[in-house]
């Protein structure tokens, strides 16, 4: 299917995000200026890849920025968005067929060329009605649009029941030195907040761990798919993933009786 000439605007601006150019700008720098430093293990460590939350800003503003600070100064000529769809159910990739997505801080090209080549391979499906009504790709754009600035993108909503080796192996040509790949995810949903912060424990060890069963079996979150091809990507290329920062959504709300997790990381 061929790439048409539309560009996707916004449907996430004024809920999940300011729809406001200089605030949202004013809201995005803050986040990322008031990240905590560096851990240790990221330093002068090229990253390749982030697992960054997809909330409204004001429930996950503070991973996001501690995430997205880890790449400041780094340069990326591509992006390969990964993200779960919230509205339609399929079992394959979903590729866009827009030439550009839209935020109120500027249109990003989609790398047309590696997208028409994916859609010509097996599990890659042209299915634009997904991205219609979906945030968990969009609420990333604004943070890479304010630090890297000028980047191409490939955005792929994930469907469900995916052989995530197999899809790592398709996407593997696609990945250079100068590719960023950001898989959006948030984790364990509506449980009390102790119970939330042991489950995303157990996600957050199984992450780290890299073991693709113990991924399998160990990570509740909203964007599974996403997480478990990274982690085949990054077993391929031999990245090693580094926690980059944790919260619930009772951090912001004070309500602690049904909360959801949000976690970061780097891949280094």
């Amino acid at each position: 299917m061929a790439i048409d000439h539309f560009v996707r605007k916004s449907n996430a601006a004024g809920s999940f995000y300011e729809a406001d150019t200089p605030i949202l700008q004013k809201t995005v720098s803050s986040y990322i200026q008031n990240a905590p430093p560096l851990p240790k293990k990221l330093a002068a460590k090229h990253v390749h890849a982030l697992i960054v939350p997809h909330a409204g800003y004001t429930y996950c503003g503070s991973v996001l920025g501690s995430t997205y600070s880890v790449i400041k100064g780094t340069s990326y000529d591509r992006v390969l968005l990964i993200g779960p769809s919230h509205t339609a159910p399929f079992h394959s990739m979903a590729c866009d067929t827009a030439s550009s997505w839209e935020t109120p801080l500027g249109k990003i090209p989609l790398d047309r060329s590696v997208i028409t080549q994916l859609l010509h391979m097996d599990r890659f499906d042209a299915l634009p009605h997904v991205f219609d009504h979906e945030h968990s790709l969009e609420v990333q754009l604004p943070f890479l649009q304010q630090i890297i600035r000028q980047f191409s993108l490939i955005p792929l909503c994930t469907g469900q029941d995916l052989p995530a080796h197999l899809i790592a192996e398709k996407l593997l040509p696609c990945v250079s030195e100068t590719t960023l790949i950001v898989v959006s995810s948030d984790f364990s949903h509506y449980y009390p907040t102790n119970v939330a912060r042991g489950l995303d424990r157990a996600s957050i060890r199984a992450i780290l761990s890299q073991k693709s069963s113990v991924i399998n079996t160990g990570v509740q979150a909203c964007g599974f798919e996403g997480i478990a091809i990274l982690n085949e990507l990054a077993l391929k290329k031999g990245w090693k993933p580094i926690e980059t920062g944790y919260c619930t959504s009772a951090d912001s709300t004070g309500d602690m009786r049904s909360v959801v997790g949000y976690a970061g990381f780097a891949y280094v």
